[in-house]
């Protein structure tokens, strides 16, 4: 959705100027064709030079114009030849600085380094080709390179400027790239240039890495360069691959120095941990939260599928990805974690990251800003295509929504649900703090979070969510994300106990009891009963003295046990409500609990209900 609102942006710009997408001033030799005499405009952040084999005009950037002044292709223009600026906007320096912060200094470095192969090739034809290939002899990687292809159906490469061996080649990778090619091409042919991501080598480092490439087509020739990034699951494999050429080094030693790091943790950096795989698999080394060292693996016995799968993926390929919930030292809460996993020896290897609530945070904020960045281009034509863009509403990324600034909102665009569109705000009247309060916030900074209660599409249930709003012109800018609610929580509870019982069998039961002496009252506790028609209590992760005794559920629930027992065996689980102590106030309270049936068991974990 996000390259959605920045395609938008572009097609919007060039609504205004009334011609194609590439917003700004004619090309500067069209203005000299027009008018010899009439000084030349160029848009915001270039400036004019004269090529030096024929003085004709060109805009390139800044930073550009002094490398073609030292190489001898271009030579300043008279100050008398550039037209002055176009009158200032109100809100001009705020818009140059979202772009600036959507478009950093890589970026920039990208566009300045197409923009001089451009001007070397509007002087020198093809010959420019050859200099771009020619360069790769000299390649820096701290500065980007160029390549040329061509751009047919099947583009070839026809120069690169940092691995010359690749000339001739298929560019394969467009063809992987984000995008389908085709939609590339259109957006080439119909603008001033366009970002494309996909994989490719890094010369630097040898290694396949995720690249962002500007594109401009010139001539039939798409000429472009990028800069290299490495995402979550890249990094998260180096960490690993150093860690496993540590211990192939010192052996051991290495899991010591491993726990060690953990004085040093980064929350920028993903951190490495070690399993042995005794039975069951215990933590090793742990490069964030030492005192884990000796307790029952998390990432081996509460994944997303079977420990023997895990481990049979382990033995018969070079790793494995798992997910599971664990702590993230950098919040304090459990979020979900993604890691990557190696065997060696008797050993296994992670590390991972999270993708919680941390990675929602930063892409409900960039939503905002390429809403914002989209409604500094087209206006209010931008809540129509906010509200548009309901029609492709995808679950795995937020939606934007729009509100008026008045003191009883009113829902001016939708992301998701088109139908809110001139409904009140409702929901925000009862967020975490008084509207007034956010109203004002916003109107005397950046932007502010704010926590309400609001329709989850994906799944249909009111949930609680947090959202980043900005307010411009009079208009809120929002978007965010859903968080856990205490249902889902105690059905995720129940699902990792029996995850932990399938992997150890009753070994995890006495796990269970043990876990009381760590009860904490903000997360679900787990109990277990046997599957008798008068169960008895076989394990409790709040009052270990409970174990033994008759269970209070099947006296004094809802309905009949004997129906609680036949909705288990029929299917994948079933509530009940019962009154029960609750450990955190020492009162009898109503508690709702999720109960599930494995390997004879019934496994449940409930939540207190409030004013009961």
């Amino acid at each position: 959705m996000l390259a959605r609102y920045a395609a938008l942006a572009i097609l919007a710009a060039a609504a205004a100027y009334g011609g194609s997408a590439a917003a700004g001033p004619p090309s500067p030799l069209a203005q000299y064709a027009a008018d010899s005499e009439a000084p030349i405009r160029c848009q915001a952040g270039m400036t004019l030079v004269l090529k030096a084999a024929d003085m004709t005009p060109a805009c390139v950037g800044e930073a550009t114009a002094p490398v073609l002044a030292e190489r001898g292709w271009a030579v300043e223009a008279p100050a008398s030849m550039m037209a002055p600026p176009a009158e200032a906007d109100p809100q001009d320096k705020q818009k140059e600085y979202m772009r600036a912060e959507l478009d950093g200094s890589d970026a920039r470095a990208v566009k300045d380094a197409v923009s001089a192969a451009l001007a070397m090739y509007d002087e020198s034809g093809d010959l420019a080709l050859a200099e771009i290939t020619s360069s790769a002899q000299s390649y820096d990687a701290t500065e980007p390179y160029v390549f040329v292809l061509e751009s047919g159906s099947d583009p070839t490469v026809l120069a690169h400027g940092a691995l010359p061996e690749r000339v001739g080649t298929e560019a394969t990778p467009l063809l992987e790239a984000d995008r389908p090619y085709a939609q590339i091409l259109d957006e080439l042919g119909s603008s001033g240039g366009a970002w494309v991501g996909y994989v490719f080598e890094n010369p630097a480092t040898g290694l396949e890495q995720s690249k962002k490439s500007w594109l401009v087509m010139r001539d039939g020739y798409i000429f472009g360069s990028g800069y290299y990034t490495e995402t979550d699951e890249q990094a998260v494999k180096s960490a690993v691959s150093g860690a496993l050429a540590t211990y192939a080094e010192s052996g051991a030693a290495a899991l010591e120095d491993i726990t060690a790091s953990a004085a040093d943790y980064d929350s920028s950096k993903p951190y490495v941990f070690v399993l042995e795989l005794t039975e069951p698999p215990v933590v090793a080394a742990h490069g964030a939260i030492p005192e884990r060292v000796g307790a029952v693996s998390k990432s081996l016995t509460l994944a997303e599928r079977p420990y023997e799968a895990v481990m049979a993926d382990l033995r018969s390929s070079e790793g494995t990805w798992v997910e599971y919930v664990f702590p993230n030292p950098a919040t304090g809460k459990e979020q979900s974690k993604k890691s990557w996993l190696v065997l060696e020896d008797n050993y296994v290897f992670g590390s991972g990251y999270y993708v919680g609530s941390s990675a929602w945070e930063s892409a409900a904020m960039d939503a905002v800003s390429e809403a914002i960045a989209m409604y500094d281009e087209s206006g209010d034509l931008a809540l129509a295509e906010i509200t548009g863009s309901a029609q492709s509403y995808d679950a795995t990324e937020p939606y934007v929504f729009v509100l008026d600034d008045a003191a009883s909102p009113t829902i001016l665009a939708h992301g998701a649900f088109p139908d809110r569109v001139d409904t009140p705000a409702s929901p925000l009247l009862e967020a975490d703090r008084p509207y007034a309060d956010i109203l004002e916030e916003l109107r005397g900074g950046e932007g502010t979070w704010a926590e309400y209660v609001f329709p989850n599409p994906a799944t249909g249930l009111e949930q609680s969510k947090k959202s980043w709003m900005v307010m411009r012109d009079g208009y809120i800018f929002g978007s965010g994300y859903y968080t856990e609610t205490e249902a889902q929580a105690v059905k995720r509870a129940v699902s990792e106990a029996v995850l932990l019982f399938e992997a150890h069998g009753e070994a995890a039961l006495a796990s269970i009891t043990a876990s009381s002496a760590g009860y904490d009252p903000t997360k679900p506790y787990v109990f277990v009963l046997d599957g008798a028609d008068e169960p008895l209590v076989v394990a409790h992760g709040a009052f270990p003295d409970r174990v033994g005794s008759p269970s209070k559920l099947a006296a004094g629930s809802d309905r009949p046990y004997a129906d609680i027992l036949q909705e288990l065996r029929g299917g994948e689980g079933t509530w009940a409500e019962y009154r029960f102590m609750n450990p955190a106030t020492d009162a009898e309270q109503l508690k709702r609990s999720w109960l599930s049936m494995a390997g004879g068991y019934v496994f449940g974990s409930g939540y207190y209900l409030a004013g009961s």
